[in-house]
Formats: structure tokens, sequence, C-alpha cells
């Protein structure tokens, strides 16, 4: 087996192996390296698996993130989750060992792998686990009416208030901008840095018609909106927001339903509600369409062997995020871009 770095000649057989590998998720997509360069400028380093004969039969997507106080390698920027294709353990394994080995090369201080499910954890004995993440999917089916009907009485109930309090649903990416906003003053009330503009222009831009923009509007005003992508079967959305001041209409019931409608009408099979801190409100509310959890479980290792204290970086972050609310949101907004930059891969 040999394992190598893509180049722009082999772009076309990672999307075929991506295509007839049934673990693969969005945040696997070419589209993540477009991004990590040109909005980020971030090294990238995607690493393929050929077998005896040279045809692809492992794949893992990595970002080579240098910030002001650490480096790290991850698979997966933001909520993003790629974990090590292969069609064996093995593969996973020694692509696994490689990333790691990169890691090493390139001096960084930490390597990050974000899984899905639990079955990559027995190949990655040497690593601090992080158990904080899961992920909601929802099975759709071929008909949205049927699925409308086996929701809870809540969920529908909510719907409806949505409605009947004018929310219009309006989608294209024309609404990028709008939805940014949301999100943008979302994030700031919750302490977090804002990707930038750059960013989501960028991931529409390389996702093409895979990717889609739903907003939902009151009275001329956007209040609520998610970004979403499509892979194979699969529609998810890693961003979505509504403003504090309308959630007394329920816009997020509305927001969801109206995506999950027209996935089921798009033949897709399964609905990911995106990544949650377990225990949480927002995945209660995503438990509540009938969805499942999946784990997600953080990989990191320490390149030089030092351990990984997870308490004090826990007491930096809450520092952050309380100093970061105080923050002008037209400065939070300015500086967020930068702050994300430094830490992609890390959240």
């Amino acid at each position: 087996m040999l394992i190598e770095e893509l180049d722009q000649s082999a772009f076309a057989q990672w999307d075929e192996y991506l295509g007839r590998n049934n673990q693969s998720t969005c945040y696997h997509h070419l589209a993540w390296q477009s991004v990590a360069r040109r909005a980020y400028r971030l090294r990238t380093h995607y690493l393929l698996a050929r077998n005896e004969i040279g045809t692809i039969c492992g794949a893992l997507p990595l970002v080579e993130v240098r910030g002001l106080v650490h480096a790290h390698l991850t698979n997966g920027l933001f909520g993003a989750y790629a974990p090590a294709l292969g069609d064996t353990q093995e593969i996973r394994a020694e692509l696994l060992r490689r990333a790691f080995e990169l890691a090493r090369e390139r001096r960084v201080q930490y390597f990050v792998v974000k899984t899905v499910g639990s079955d990559q954890g027995r190949v990655m004995d040497e690593f601090v686990e992080l158990n904080s993440w899961v992920i909601a999917v929802l099975k759709l089916d071929s008909d949205p009416e049927r699925l409308w009907h086996g929701l809870r009485d809540k969920v529908r109930n909510c719907v409806r208030k949505a409605q009947k309090a004018g929310l219009e649903v309006r989608r294209g990416k024309e609404y990028l901008a709008s939805f940014y906003d949301v999100l943008a003053e979302n994030m700031h009330r919750k302490g977090s840095p804002i990707y930038g503009f750059n960013f989501m222009k960028e991931l529409m831009s390389a996702f093409g018609d895979k990717a889609e923009i739903v907003t939902l509007w009151h009275e001329g005003r956007v209040v609520s909106g998610a970004l979403t992508l499509d892979h194979g079967r699969t529609t998810a959305v890693p961003f979505a927001s509504s403003r504090p001041s309308a959630l007394h209409m329920s816009p997020n019931n509305l927001l969801y339903w109206d995506i999950i409608r027209r996935s089921c009408e798009k033949g897709m099979t399964a609905f990911d509600f995106g990544r949650s801190l377990r225990n949480s409100g927002p995945l209660s509310f995503k438990l509540g369409w009938g969805s499942d959890i999946v784990e997600q479980p953080f990989f990191i290792r320490t390149v030089k062997g030092d351990d990984f204290e997870m308490s004090s970086n826990k007491r930096r972050a809450d520092w952050f995020v309380d100093r970061w609310k105080r923050l002008p949101r037209s400065v939070a907004d300015a500086l967020g871009p930068a702050v994300c930059r430094q830490v992609a891969g890390l959240l």
C-alpha cells in the first residue's frame, strides 16, 4: 500500500472514492481544501492510500493551522468531521499513523482527529479522547407527509406557530449576506468569533449547487437562516442560527422543517443536524424531531509527548468567551476571522 498527498491530477479519483465509500461525509469534500486555502491561507495535506494496482482505498483530509500560541494538524475545520476513510481498519490505521508522522515533520504541537462513531477509537490508543460532542441524525422518508405525521405534536405545533406568525421562507445564494448577519449576531451573543463573510462565500462557491441558503423573514427583516450541504443521500446543516428577538415565533422549527421536507422531496435518506454538546439545549431540540445520536469524539495527541492539559485549556476558553461578549459587535465581526484562523480545527 502506498500513501501519498493528493495533487490536482487525482481530484476526480478522490471524488469517485468518496462516492463509493458510505462512511464519507460532506466534510471530506474537496471544497473544504479550497476554503482553507482561499479564505484562511492555510496549508492542506490531503492523504490518499492506494493499493497494489494503484486504486484509491483510503482517504484522510488534513489542514495545518499555525496560530500565535501553537500549531496543530487536524482533519476538520470548526464543526467539521471527516474521519479517516479506508476499505479496512488497517488502512485507516495506516493513514492515521502517516498523519502523525506528518505532524512531526511539520513540527506542530497537536494532532487533532475528529471521528464519527466508536470504531476509529480502537486504533488511537495513544490519544487523549474528548467526548463532549455528538451528532443528531434523522432518518428521512420518501414521503414528507408521512414523516410530518410521525413527528411529535409539539414539533408540529411549533411549525404551525411560526407559519401563523407570518414567517416567510426564502431560498437562494443571494441571501448569504442576510443569513451571515443573523449568524454573526448570535455568535457574538454566545462569545464566539465569527468565521468571516469570505469564509462563507468561498464555501458556497466551492460546493456549487450542493450548497443552499435558507432564510426566514418577518416584516421585511431576516430573522433566521441556515447553510445546507448535500453529500450523497444526506443533507447536512453545518451552520444555522436565529435572532434571539424572534425566538418567541419558533423560527427554528419552521426553518428545519422546510429543509427536511425539501430533502425528502430530493430523495435524501438522512438529515444531519450537525454536532451539539452533550446534554445541551440544542441537542434536546434536535432529538425532539426523532433523530438518533451518533458519537463524535475528538482525539488529541501532543506531538512531543507532553500531557494534554484539558482543564487549563477550558479555563482559558471560558475567560476568552467572557471577554469576547463584551466587545462591540462591529469590533467582534472585524476581528473574528483572524481569531478563527488561529483556532480552526480545535473547535
